[in-house]
Parts: C-alpha cells; sequence; structure tokens
C-alpha cells in the first residue's frame, strides 16, 4: 500500500494565457474590459502608464488613482515614434515605362468599326432579371 501514488489528472478549469514578451518593458498597457459590451465599444481601456510590475500584477495610474490589475487583463500598448507619425511620408511605387509599343491587329480588318451604344444592350442577371441603369450615373 505505501507504494500506491494518486494519479495525475487534468486541470479543466486552468487555461494557459499568452503573456507578450514585451509586457515585461512596456511603459503603458491597456486593460481588458470584462463586461458585457454595448455595440461598438472596444474591449481594451486606456492606455494607461505602468507605475510598478510585479510577476502577476501591474500597479497602474487610471484616471489619477493607482489601480493593481492582473496580468491577465493587460496587453501592451504600443506607440509610433513622434516624430514619424506627424507628418507621414508615402512615396509612390515607380512606374515602369515600356519601351517600345507595338500596334495590336484588329482582328477584322475589313468591316467598319461601328460605335455601339451601351444603353441600348439591357444588362441582364443569371437569373433572368433585366438591370436598368440611371442614365443620369452612366
Amino acid at each position: 500500500m505505501d507504494q500506491l501514488k494518486p494519479v495525475v489528472t487534468t486541470s479543466h478549469g486552468n487555461k494557459k494565457l499568452f503573456v507578450h514578451t514585451a509586457l515585461e518593458t512596456c511603459s503603458h498597457v491597456f486593460v481588458r474590459h470584462d463586461a458585457v459590451k454595448k455595440p461598438l465599444q472596444t474591449s481594451y481601456d486606456g492606455p494607461y502608464l505602468v507605475l510598478k510590475r510585479t510577476e502577476k500584477m501591474f500597479t497602474i495610474e487610471k484616471n489619477g488613482k493607482q489601480s493593481t490589475i492582473n496580468i491577465d487583463r493587460l496587453k501592451t500598448a504600443f506607440f509610433e515614434n513622434s516624430h514619424h507619425s506627424s507628418a507621414p511620408t508615402i512615396s509612390p511605387p515607380p512606374v515602369a515605362v515600356p519601351t517600345s509599343t507595338k500596334p495590336v491587329p484588329d482582328s477584322s480588318p475589313s468591316s467598319p468599326v461601328s460605335p455601339t451604344n451601351s444603353t441600348s444592350l439591357p444588362y441582364v442577371t443569371r437569373s433572368g432579371r433585366r438591370v436598368r441603369f440611371n442614365s443620369r450615373y452612366l
């Protein structure tokens, strides 16, 4: 009986959470808002300034008061550099210019080119319905 040992059980209630490595050195964090949200309400509040950090708890400044929050509810806040965000510079991609252009031969050179009237041809959908576009927008 002394040699019997309990069997290791699984812990279904324990969730593994992802903790970003930048959370150890970040200056600001977002706090997850654990409540029923209204439409278009964000999941995270913040960013808030980090005052003190321990292994599982962070002390942040929230609305002028210090709040101690578990690390499971935090997300790192990344900021852009101030000199880059004030004036974004986007350079257009270089356009390749062809060196020579060859004329495209017509499929039927003997027949005269007749202009087609796009308003006279009805547009039919796959289900067979006719679509009439307003001439003001054409």
